[in-house]
């Protein structure tokens, strides 16, 4: 699934769940002057507006928590979203390994790379879609093939 993809999906979710942000008015100054010539200035403030998150919205929200886990990342600092998962850091050993087609070795440097471990959501999600492929096995091993041709039938 692409990021535009995605972005339009929580989007809709958004809109479903009726999440909605605030939006602030500002106020309205009116000017009114009386037969004497007198004017009086009266604040009108409007009541605040609250409208659904727009697919734009979204993009800055996930652009937002991305720039944020690279940083965390860049600090070497682990991210938990319970649930969800955790994302960190992990340094991977150095190793030896044969250069293939010739006799060298080669020694690779200990490096650092960037380790998920799911959540139990996710997890749960993952057995829920292992169960549906099963049930559709075998449903359609359960389906009963005809037992005559379709020459039979002409």
């Amino acid at each position: 699934m692409h990021k535009r993809d995605y972005i339009a999906l929580v989007a809709n979710k958004l809109r479903e769940d009726d999440m909605r942000k605030p939006i602030i008015l500002g106020k309205y100054r009116l000017y009114v002057s009386d037969s004497e010539g007198k004017q009086v200035h009266f604040d009108v403030k409007q009541k605040d507006k609250e409208v659904p998150y727009t697919a734009e919205d979204v993009t800055k929200i996930l652009d937002a928590c991305i720039e944020v886990a690279e940083n965390l990342l860049k600090t070497g600092e682990n991210i938990q979203i319970k649930g969800f998962g955790t994302l960190g850091v992990q340094q991977r050993k150095a190793t030896r390994v044969k250069i293939p087609g010739t006799e060298n070795w080669c020694d690779i440097p200990p490096t650092y790379v960037p380790k998920f471990q799911y959540g139990q959501s996710l997890r749960i999600a993952a057995k829920i879609y292992e169960l549906s492929l099963k049930e559709n096995e075998e449903k359609k091993k359960k389906e009963p093939e005809p037992d005559y041709l379709e020459d039979d039938l002409m």
